[in-house]
């Protein structure tokens, strides 16, 4: 055996980076799981919505909303936000939604919020579906959107990113468990 091919000890750093990469393989696959069960659940009410019935409506109050926040580098950023309320009627009684579609409140360009309100004007007379046994839990747009379905890519993406991470970390590990 050649005395020149000893086994080196493993450095504090890359002790350290097998540490960060089975945090991050973690938080990957936290965040992945995350997002694809809300998507889940989200496009489960989504495609029950296209059975639901239906009442007429009118839309009460239509309007673009901005928030204002610092991101990680302290840079302002501004998101705006469609905020559209609507009330409707079952069996003589009267209720009141906010909800457009499924898949949360979704912000972005103030142009996109833009045309999200245009479509719904205050006075407009709508159809809501509703959900027949919660009468209160009602939307404008009933079934599955692109926003849901991005939703859950995103997810895919980052699970396949923490298998990449896991693929890393155990090389890593199984290169400092050789070196020892």
């Amino acid at each position: 055996m050649d005395t020149s091919e000893k086994n080196t000890p493993v450095t504090g750093a890359e002790a350290n980076s097998g540490k960060n990469l089975g945090i991050m393989t973690l938080a990957m696959f936290a965040v992945g799981i995350f997002l694809m069960s809300w998507a889940g659940y989200e496009m489960k009410g989504a495609a029950e919505s296209r059975a639901w019935p239906e009442a007429q409506g009118s839309i009460t109050s239509s309007h673009v909303s901005k928030e204002t926040s610092r991101d990680s580098e302290q840079r302002l950023r501004t998101t705006y936000y469609p905020n559209v309320a609507y009330q409707y009627q079952i069996a003589g009684r009267g209720y009141t939604g906010t909800r457009i579609n499924f898949g949360g409140r979704t912000g972005g360009m103030e142009w996109v919020a833009q045309r999200t309100v245009d479509r719904y004007p205050a006075g407009k007379i709508i159809i809501v579906h509703y959900n027949p046994q919660e009468p209160t839990y009602a939307v404008l747009e009933a079934g599955i959107t692109w926003g849901l379905i991005l939703l859950f890519l995103m997810g895919v993406v980052f699970i396949a990113a923490g298998v990449l991470c896991f693929k890393a970390y155990r090389k890593n590990r199984q290169k400092q468990l050789s070196t020892t």
